[in-house]
């Protein structure tokens, strides 16, 4: 079962409208915690002060309408798992048996993977924030500033474990924090009797911070679920990181392709790497991304970047792995426009985001020929044969020797992209190549209203007339090859999306869409 229960009450105090005190107290229970960690309990309180009404501000009531300073402190929990999680589940297998004293018997086992945790209890959000409101001219120009410190501990995460018969266990472990300063601003423009004009911005800038993990741990791996872990080099794409924020892209830094000149011959079936005058090879050799055809010219190559002792060692193997994309943004943001004319009304909105990283993973799945997921798969049309290395030729020749490949692959016909078949080992490298900017600027909304005159309408008992009509998701500015940078899915079901953001994997786009109405007042 999944139960809930909670209590809720509220006190508020007013004083000559000056100071404005608002505390409240809320008390939850939760079915999927075991007795004794069943309850949260979480105050909240906030404080306001109306510096306007205060009478040393008289002198200003002139050209300042509204001067206000804002306190609060709350808290909140979270109770988003899985049921008795807290508990050891059996079930009985009827089908599956195993023999006894000469005869065959059901047996109890385990419903899951998950081992048991009889300590789980509330994850808990701290929120802090201070704000202050401003008005001027009678509201012709105002806005807010607000600086948020948002905690989150006690967070319920599923761990990897070491334990017989169990691969994770979930637990109240780590602690993460946002912080953030919001700027929002109202202006009126024109205000006369038959048109007027007015505008609305805002900017948001926020920094999230992983504060704590397990004891002794200060990184953890975790997987956005999108490809199953049997297809995929290193399944665990994202690393959260103490002291680093939320949403790291962990893979292999993309250094384009090996070409025939980082070899030095073909022979008897095997392509080897030149070396420098010290005996170094001019290019690592590869355990990850080859196939079964080991390092030749058209696989793609990646950076290397480490080694057993931190230094490159002319290898690329699992040393070589780091953060590859981060998916938090720097700012968000949003601006407006809304205007009359006689009776005629419109209003435009825009929101934007900036500095963010995108996990493209449909560019990974469509640059491999093959995969256990997904047999002959089909090519998106950069990997055709004009754009990727190939080994056969427009009349089905094969080419295998150095001179040939460079023929038909480099020069004046240099090729934007490896050769598909550098997955012949049927696994995906996690890799920068699909890590993209998400950045974006997007026409959200259109509206064009048109108000019939009353003199017109009363003839018809009808205090007032609107048709209007509406325009959503206009358009998209923005460099993301996918089919909309703002998105978050993974596909499959994903217990740690809050750690793993920013995958885009077979998402559908937003659509466009178009609205008409009429507002009839009586």
């Amino acid at each position: 079962d999944d139960r809930i229960a909670s209590f809720f009450g509220r006190i508020g105090y007013n004083y000559k409208e000056r100071y404005l005190l608002t505390l409240t107290f809320r008390a939850d229970g939760s079915s999927k915690f075991a007795s004794g960690n069943q309850w949260g309990y979480f105050p909240a309180g906030a404080f306001a002060w109306r510096i306007i009404e205060e009478p040393f501000m008289a002198g200003t009531k002139e050209w300042m309408s509204n001067l206000k300073l804002r306190a609060g402190y709350g808290t909140a929990g979270n109770n988003r798992i899985a049921s008795s999680l807290y508990k050891l589940d059996y079930k009985i297998y009827n089908d599956k048996t195993y023999g006894q004293n000469g005869s065959k018997n059901p047996y109890y086992a385990p419903t899951n993977s998950i081992m048991a945790n009889p300590k789980l209890k509330w994850e808990t959000t701290v929120t802090r924030n201070l704000g202050l409101d401003f008005g001027f001219f009678n509201e012709r120009l105002s806005g807010t500033i607000d600086a948020y410190w948002n905690t989150t501990k006690d967070l319920l995460l599923q761990s990897k474990i070491v334990a017989a018969g169990y691969e994770a266990q979930q637990q109240n472990i780590g602690q993460t924090s946002n912080r953030g300063i919001e700027f929002s601003l109202n202006g009126a423009i024109l205000q006369k009797k038959n048109y007027s004009l007015s505008a609305n911005f805002n900017i948001n800038f926020n920094r999230s911070k992983v504060d704590k993990l397990a004891d002794g741990i200060t990184t953890q791996e975790y997987s956005a679920g999108w490809i199953t872990s049997s297809d995929v080099i290193d399944a665990y794409d994202y690393r959260v990181i103490v002291g680093e924020p939320v949403g790291l892209i962990y893979g292999y830094i993309t250094d384009g392709y090996y070409t025939t000149s980082d070899f030095a011959e073909y022979t008897n079936g095997s392509y080897i790497i030149k070396t420098d005058a010290n005996g170094n090879p001019v290019a690592p050799t590869s355990s990850i991304g080859t196939g079964t055809l080991g390092v030749r010219p058209g696989v793609i190559k990646f950076k290397d970047i480490s080694g057993p002792d931190g230094k490159p060692d002319g290898k690329i193997d699992s040393y070589d792995a780091t953060v590859i994309g981060k998916t938090t943004p720097k700012f968000t943001g949003g601006f407006g426009l809304t205007g009359t004319f006689y009776n005629f009304d419109c209003s435009i909105m825009f929101n934007w985001v900036y500095g963010n990283k995108v996990y493209n993973t449909n560019k990974l799945v469509t640059s491999q020929t093959y995969n256990t997921s997904s047999a002959d798969a089909n090519l998106l049309s950069f990997m055709e044969q004009n754009n990727r290395y190939s080994y056969i030729d427009e009349n089905g020749k094969l080419l295998l020797t150095l001179e040939e490949l460079a023929q038909y692959n480099e020069g004046k016909n240099a090729k934007a992209y490896w050769s598909p078949l550098s997955f012949a080992d049927r696994k995906v490298v996690v890799h920068s190549w699909a890590i993209e900017d998400g950045s974006y600027l997007r026409l959200q909304n259109i509206t064009l209203g048109y108000t019939f005159p009353q003199k017109w309408t009363r003839k018809f008992a009808c205090q007032q007339l609107r048709v209007y009509g509406t325009l959503n998701n206009v358009w998209c500015w923005t460099n993301y090859s996918g089919y909309d940078p703002e998105v978050s899915t993974s596909g499959r079901s994903n217990t740690n999306s809050g750690l793993t953001p920013g995958v885009d994997f077979s998402s559908y786009p937003k659509s466009f869409s178009w609205t008409m109405g009429v507002n009839v007042t009586f």
